[in-house]
Order: C-alpha cells, then sequence, then structure tokens
C-alpha cells in the first residue's frame, strides 16, 4: 500500500498537468482569416471564427504573428503603421477641410490653402491605406502557412 501511493499521486499529477496543455495549433483551430462587415473589418481565428481584433480604424498591436514567423511578425507591424498613420492622416485631412470651410467663409485665401492642406493629406492616407493590406495578407499568409 505505501508503494501504491506515490505511484497514485504521481498519476493524478501527470494527469492533471495533462489537461492543462493546450491543444495543437492546427490549421482549422488557429488560422487566421479577414472578416469583412458592413461597418468592421476583424481578424478572426479558426474554423469557428473567434474574434481576435478589430482593424477598422487603428490596428492594435499583436504577438501571435511573432509566434509564427518574424517575416509575419515585420509584415504585421508594417501594416500596423500604415493603417495607424492612415487614420491619423485622415482624421487630419477632414479637419483641415472643416477648418477650410469655416475659415474660408472670411479669409478666402486662408481658406483655399487649408483645403489644399487637407487635401494633401487626405491623399496622403489614402495612399498609406491602399498599402496596407497587402501587408496584412502576406502577414497572415505567413502565418497560416506554418500551421499543420
Amino acid at each position: 500500500m505505501k508503494h501504491l501511493l506515490p505511484v497514485l499521486f504521481f498519476a493524478a499529477t501527470a494527469t492533471h498537468l495533462a489537461a492543462q496543455q493546450p491543444p495543437p495549433c492546427t490549421y482549422d483551430r488557429c488560422a487566421l482569416l479577414v472578416k469583412q462587415g458592413a461597418f468592421s473589418r476583424s481578424l478572426v481565428r479558426g474554423a469557428d471564427e473567434t474574434h481576435v481584433a478589430s482593424l477598422m480604424f487603428f490596428a492594435p498591436p499583436l504577438d501571435l504573428f511573432a509566434e509564427r514567423s518574424d517575416s509575419a511578425a515585420r509584415l504585421y507591424a508594417s501594416f500596423r503603421r500604415k493603417q495607424n498613420s492612415s487614420t491619423w492622416a485622415l482624421l487630419g485631412g477632414v479637419a483641415a477641410i472643416s477648418a477650410a470651410l469655416v475659415v474660408g467663409q472670411e479669409n478666402e485665401p486662408a481658406g483655399i490653402s487649408l483645403a489644399v492642406l487637407g487635401a494633401g493629406i487626405w491623399t496622403y492616407s489614402l495612399i498609406r491605406a491602399t498599402s496596407a493590406p497587402t501587408d496584412l495578407a502576406r502577414a497572415i499568409w505567413l502565418h497560416n502557412r506554418g500551421l499543420p
């Protein structure tokens, strides 16, 4: 009986540790996908489409790309920089154009200058916004490529 107690303790501990291990990250469980809604864009994971992050305006920092590949992490970081700077530029362009409408009523040259500035900032925003999804798509492809 006294030899049976350590064996039972070991078996119980091993069973408890095995139960704590997360299941393996297979393609069906961990593959990433961008899910586009009418007024939203999200990053989802797995066949059950578990929400990972919202990508609508500002892209959050995510460590899950670094878990699979340094290249995927770099591409996601590039996407994030482009997406976030695009959003800030869009907001700046809207602010400049709005100011042009207000100021232009009293001071036409200042209003024109602000409108041109706003259009320039908005154009920069569009350029950044159009190149960002390519980096995200490549990061997702690299992440998913390494899944069993």
